[in-house]
């Protein structure tokens, strides 16, 4: 052992109920003299005083043993953990546990030492007999008196019970021990540079908003950490506020954005690692993500301890991906005093999900309404100070407070000065109109470089544009970027729209969709020239552009197995649209080789890379807890289409980074078809398996017009049935028919769907029996056939469709779910889709079992709605 570390010494004191958790406490110091220990140049030791010098029991009982060896003055750290018993009483009276926090808290009173750390396990206790009373009535009574100056915390289950102790125990040595040496800057590039020129731009013109840094001032004054939420609309000015504040008072901060990898959580918690805690032991860029969240955790301790207030500022909750919950770089539990943090989202279910997860931290909602007088007034004199009352007023009046139109104006006033607001439009769309008239015969080039800058998604410079385009670079500055400056980002050298109401007004009212189709084709040709094959857009959106400029024929040719194995080993899951770009290529050309040359593109996929991807967080995936705690954290909610008198909600829980659930919402007409399936096993060839099957239902549903559904399986069956790829999968369509008041199921070997009668007021499950695709064990030598049944419906009634991860059929041990949703159904039938099948999803992860399914968990509601259309 090196002679210079120091060692902190810890006794656990606990009586024998508690064992398992004081087992949990050596392999706890293990952990963290393997990790923040070594930056402090200390070193946990536990201490045991059942030792060769005193075997057994002493004649005074344990106090006898304790009183020698304990040596207080050489403890650092006593670790009580209780529950229902103290132990053996000794000679006095006092049990050993209790002797031994007795006289530690005495030694804390007179030196401060040791630390007292005591941890009360909450799970509910009935005593059984007069002695059990008694001892449980001392535990109650020690819990009572015992002194507010140690640390008391109440722990429900072992691994809360390790959390805390690990959590309190680093910020013990965070707080206490300096850094044994200077060491290099961690991850020098992990903070995203981009966005020193995102704060800057936004910065530049910012003015107004008083109130929220006031109230926010306020919030931290009144409360010793917690959460403060700038809640607004589209345009709102989120962004703005929140780098005035980066800007000016230098917070921790991330701008989460749907481009350069900003919604990333290992990217993202590296990047604020950076800012938190810069000077630290230098890891590797391939740390796994466990580790990332509890360094970053215990960060926050140690820089809580060195400065208070800490202020972390996360811009753009709303833009991470549905298939996110709630992220870990947000603590919520192990929040230390002295850290806040500032989130800014649109309103919506991420954010009411996130905020409920807040109940028992101190946390405040900023609604940015509209700006007032005052606050317009200072925008438009930064950019016109010469600008009259008269036309202040005039554009308040105009824009009503909104601020994406009050800066489209200072915008215009900035690069007009002359510019007559007496003309200005009622609302933005209408500024946007206006503004954008000149394009609407032929802009030539500022029209193409809308275009490009539309279909990108990634912010593009002049020299990108012009090597997209053709056109010089001077020419693209002056004739196509300095007319629509005033709707542009400038991200460093490059551009991107200031807003996505302004991209959605391009593609809907100015683009049409072959220009939008020649912008990819543009995009993809410059993509492919050789010198940006390094760069990493060549690899996240080739395939993109290419679909989607229609040329499926080069988009086969160019992304080849070779292209995919290299993506696959960049961007990990990401090759999964390259995969299922270039099987929606296929079936668009009719390919009679189909299934052939897509198995086969993903078994090469497959042999090159060594097999399925499988993440770290699968192969390490722990046991299941029901409540709160249970690992089903991720939540994918997809944006499901509809059609007249029905609406949809779809909800996956899936176990591992791509689900092999499937679920496809195809409008057709006054028709909704839906088909649920689940792909057995996980990774990249179940995946792909799922995502077929899916494409090929919505090639049908929208092309074929199949009206007997039994048929449609039966054409998918007759696809896939001769290729191993698709064994054993199964398969549920329904046709939501709500003009007719019908729906028409037929299932392949899917959990029964249920019926939600409004009239009769509860639920039935409907046992539509069908084989499994590909599945010839049922019936040796014959092919399975499947049939259409139909449900007879009316307005307020309910389908539910699950996938077998929820049903738990094939749970090995415990007690599996089944059906037991139908009385969520029944008590939610009023709430809309949305809520029905979170609802579902709660009650599924609430619910005790001895295991975890270990698979995807998948809930489709269709309401059938009671205000409809006219037959």
């Amino acid at each position: 052992m090196d002679e210079h570390v120091a060692i902190i010494r810890v006794v656990v004191a606990s009586p024998a109920d508690v064992q398992s958790e004081r087992d949990i406490v050596p392999d706890v110091l293990d952990e963290l003299n393997r990790g923040v220990c070594r930056t402090r140049g200390v070193r946990f030791e536990a201490i045991r005083w059942e030792t060769d010098a005193y075997p057994g029991f002493h004649e005074l009982g344990p106090q006898g043993l304790i009183d020698p060896i304990l040596r207080l003055d050489e403890c650092d750290v006593l670790l009580g953990v209780f529950w229902k018993r103290f132990g053996s009483p000794t000679s006095t009276g006092e049990s050993g546990t209790e002797h031994e926090i007795a006289r530690a808290f005495e030694s804390w009173k007179a030196n401060r030492r040791p630390e007292i750390m005591v941890y009360f396990n909450a799970k509910s206790y009935t005593p059984k007999s007069k002695a059990e009373a008694d001892q449980w009535g001392r535990v109650l009574e020690f819990r009572e008196k015992f002194p507010k100056e140690g640390l008391f915390w109440e722990y429900r289950g072992r691994a809360q019970f390790r959390d805390l102790v690990r959590i309190h125990l680093t910020n013990y040595v965070l707080n206490r021990m300096e850094v044994v040496e200077e060491a290099d800057p961690r991850w020098p590039s992990d903070y995203f540079a981009v966005q020193t020129r995102i704060i800057e731009e936004y910065s530049r013109s910012f003015a107004g908003r008083e109130d929220v840094a006031r109230e926010f001032d306020g919030f931290m004054a009144s409360e010793p950490r917690g959460y403060f939420i700038i809640r607004g609309g589209p345009g709102q000015g989120k962004t703005a506020v929140c780098c005035d504040l980066i800007r000016k008072r230098g917070y921790v901060h991330h701008l989460i954005s749907r481009s350069g990898g900003r919604t990333e959580t290992d990217l993202i918690l590296r990047s604020l690692l950076t800012q938190v805690r810069p000077r630290t032991l230098q890891s590797e860029a391939s740390e796994p993500l466990a580790e990332l969240i509890k360094e970053f955790e215990e960060s926050l301790l140690g820089a809580a301890a060195v400065k208070k207030p800490r202020v972390l500022v996360i811009d753009g909750l709303d833009e991470l991906p549905a298939t996110a919950g709630p992220p870990p770089y947000l603590v919520a539990e192990a929040l230390p005093d002295g850290v806040y943090y500032v989130i800014s989202s649109r309103p919506g279910d991420a954010l009411d999900r996130f905020t409920d997860q807040l109940s028992s931290i101190p946390h405040h909602c900023h609604e940015l309404g509209p700006l007032n007088y005052s606050d317009m007034e200072a925008v438009l004199k930064a950019r016109k100070p010469s600008i009259s009352s008269v036309e202040i007023e005039r554009v308040a009046e105009a824009c009503q407070g909104h601020p994406l139109y009050l800066r489209a104006v200072a915008d215009q006033l900035s690069v007009q000065p002359n510019f007559n607001v007496q003309e200005l439009p009622p609302t933005i769309e209408g500024f946007f109109r206006r503004t954008t008239e000149f394009m609407r015969a032929d802009a030539g080039l500022t029209r193409e470089v809308l275009g490009v800058l539309s279909v990108a998604r990634t912010p593009l410079s002049v020299r990108d544009l012009s090597g997209i385009t053709g056109s010089p670079q001077r020419e693209i500055d002056q004739r196509g970027i300095r007319p629509i400056r005033q709707f542009l980002l400038a991200i460093g050298a490059a551009y991107t729209f200031y807003h996505a109401k302004f991209h959605e007004f391009l593609t809907t009212e100015i683009l049409y969709e072959d220009e939008l189709q020649t912008c990819h084709a543009a995009v993809a040709s410059w993509l492919n020239r050789p010198k940006n094959v390094a760069v990493p857009y060549y690899w996240e959106s080739l395939a993109y552009h290419l679909f989607e400029s229609g040329d499926y024929a080069e988009l086969l040719r160019t992304i080849t197995p070779e292209f995919l194995a290299a993506k696959v080993r960049r961007l990990g899951y990401a090759v999964l649209e390259d995969v299922e770009l270039c099987v929606r290529a296929l079936m668009e050309q009719g390919n009679p080789a189909l299934v052939e040359t897509c198995v086969s593109m993903v078994e090469r996929l497959r042999e090159v890379v060594g097999g399925d991807i499988v993440p770290d967080a699968v192969r390490s995936l722990a046991s299941y807890r029901a409540g709160p705690e249970a690992f089903r954290t991720r939540l994918i909610e997809p944006r499901a289409q509809s059609v007249a008198g029905a609406s949809v909600y779809v909800g996956v829980l899936p176990k591992a980074e791509v689900p092999a659930d499937f679920v496809e919402v195809v409008p057709c007409g006054e028709r909704l078809m839906i088909a649920i399936g689940d792909a057995p096993s996980l990774g990249l060839k179940s995946a792909f398996a799922a995502r077929f099957i899916g494409n090929l239902f919505r090639q049908l549903a929208e092309r074929e017009h199949i009206e007997d559904l039994g048929q449609l399986i039966a054409r998918i069956n007759a696809t896939v049935s001769q290729h191993e790829y698709f064994r054993r999968i199964s398969l549920q369509c329904i046709a939501v028919d709500p003009p007719r008041d019908r729906i028409n199921i037929a299932n392949a070997g899917h959990p029964y769907p249920v019926h939600y009668s409004a009239r009769r007021g509860e639920c039935d499950i409907l046992p539509v029996r069908g084989d499994l695709l590909h599945d010839y064990i049922v019936r040796p030598g014959e092919l399975p056939t499947w049939h259409q049944y139909r449900l007879e419906v009316e307005p307020g009634d309910i389908i539910i469709l699950v996938s077998d991860g929820l049903t738990e059929g094939h749970i090995l041990q415990g007690d599996p779910y089944e059906y037991r949703f139908t009385g969520v159904v029944e008590k939610h039938r009023n709430d809309g889709p949305a809520v029905i099948g979170e609802a579902i999803l709660d009650d599924w992860k609430a619910h005790l079992r001895e295991e975890d399914s270990a698979d995807d968990v998948t809930v489709v509601v269709v309401v059938l709605e009671r205000a409809r259309t006219a037959r």
